[in-house]
């Protein structure tokens, strides 16, 4: 699986695992994309999820925490764990055993959360700003939520994200690589 490309752009993908999966809340954006999701969760939140996710017949619940997750080691095309992992004890093994889940090269899509004292007072004041309008924002009917929501994405993530893309196609030109084994083999 090519790890560049957006979601959408791969159909018919094999199985991803999702590490601590909640409520499903984000496993059902995923699930009608792949071939196979397990959706791995110690919690009784599993519970859940199996009502969210219950019209997609490709997904498998493991009521199991990431160590004891009951899938073979290099078995998942892909793999996530969104704002969870931090919560355990030892957030570096449970990184580990997820990683142990993946095939050779593929990705591991994490989102940890991490403590803001080493961080300048502008940056804890924007993240306490951002955290009391996340707060409002989840108080909001659905409708304005969507709208609110929305607006965000296009006005601060989308043009992030696009900036990011631009830094990196820029990194990637300036970055010499290494020559194919080919063309190696041609200049002997």
């Amino acid at each position: 699986m090519a790890a560049d490309r957006p979601l959408r752009h791969q159909p018919n993908l094999g199985p991803w695992s999702f590490a601590s999966c909640g409520s499903g809340r984000w496993a059902r954006f995923v699930a009608p994309r792949v071939g196979r999701l397990h959706c791995i969760d110690p919690s009784s939140a599993l519970a859940v999820a199996r009502s969210t996710l219950a019209d997609q017949p490709n997904v498998q619940f493991h009521q199991a925490s990431v160590a004891t997750r009951g899938l073979l080691p290099n078995s998942q095309d892909f793999g996530y764990s969104l704002g969870v992992l931090h919560h355990v004890p030892n957030s570096a093994a449970a990184i580990r055993s997820c990683a142990q889940l993946l095939k050779p090269g593929a990705p591991l899509l994490l989102y940890l959360y991490y403590a803001t004292g080493n961080r300048p007072r502008w940056f804890r004041l924007l993240w306490h700003l951002s955290n009391a309008a996340r707060l409002l924002i989840r108080r909001l009917p659905p409708r304005p939520k969507q709208l609110v929501t929305d607006l965000i994405a296009l006005t601060v993530y989308w043009p992030l994200s696009r900036l990011a893309s631009l830094a990196e196609a820029a990194t990637a030109a300036s970055t010499p690589s290494a020559p194919t084994p080919a063309i190696a083999s041609a200049r002997r």
